[in-house]
């Protein structure tokens, strides 16, 4: 079965590019992707692990056997965390502007987002940056 490795992620014009690999431990194929998010990105990589994947698990499917969709929740810790990432890649847009001088830098909505952001922040959130 394949799996997945985030291999590297760089910016460029403020865009993530991510790297990743997939092997099953013989054959390996690295793929780029720009998510928009962290959910976006794991729903990507399950699409391409499924597709990878799916050879293999159609060895165990028998003709006739009825399919069925399954729903795959989020989990509040990860709603949390795209929330978190979401207001952090808006802050940085913010930030260009309040560095450019169109807003200052104690307007109340900037002041509030910045705030949001200390009192959210996760030291494990440092390694999905």
């Amino acid at each position: 079965m394949f799996t997945a490795k985030l291999k590297s992620k760089d910016t460029v014009n403020g865009t993530v590019h991510c790297v990743v690999t997939f092997t099953d431990g013989t054959k390996s194929v690295d793929e780029t992707v720009i998510p928009s998010d962290m959910v976006g990105l794991k729903h990507w990589i399950r699409g391409r692990l499924a597709t990878f994947n799916f050879p293999k698990v159609m060895e165990t499917v028998d003709v006739g056997t009825e399919i069925k969709d399954e729903v795959v929740e989020l989990t509040t810790e990860e709603i949390a965390t795209e929330k978190w990432f979401s207001d952090f890649r808006k802050m940085e847009r913010v930030q260009k502007l309040v560095d450019l001088g169109v807003f200052p830098s104690d307007q109340a909505q900037i002041v509030a987002l910045r705030n949001k952001l200390q009192a959210d922040f996760k030291l494990e959130y440092i390694d999905l940056m």
